[in-house]
């Protein structure tokens, strides 16, 4: 994507991976983050001739792997209460509205059935 559509510097902090519990990283699975990464993916298609399929099919992997990502970490330090606080982040408007990727599918599912067992699930779409 960026080969052809070029790359935009903004002063947002964002990263999809932490080290520790320390890490600047690690405060970033919160619903201030995804907006202004959700302001980043807005910025970078202004002036620019990006299809509306490509950029939401990129929004949707991105805060798929995203959200997970911090979900997961949580998880598996035990830290459930976390884990679950991180996947309401799919409550959002805006991450609602996005198409889930059938790569980060069965995560999402398991995920969701484990933390939250005796919640109804709607197959395919983010709670």
């Amino acid at each position: 994507m960026f080969g052809q559509y070029g790359v935009l510097y903004f002063k947002y902090v964002t990263t999809a991976y932490t080290i520790h519990d320390n890490a600047a990283t690690s405060g970033m699975f919160n619903k201030e983050n995804i907006i202004n990464l959700l302001e980043i993916f807005q910025q970078a298609t202004i002036g620019r001739e990006i299809s509306s399929s490509l950029l939401q099919k990129a929004k949707s992997l991105y805060f798929y792997q995203f959200i997970l990502a911090g979900a997961f970490r949580s998880f598996i330090k035990g830290n459930f209460g976390d884990a679950k606080r991180i996947l309401q982040l799919f409550k959002i408007n805006e991450i609602k509205k996005l198409s889930p990727p059938v790569k980060w599918l069965p995560v999402y599912l398991v995920l969701q059935l484990i933390l939250f067992p005796f919640k109804p699930l709607k197959l395919g779409l983010p709670n």
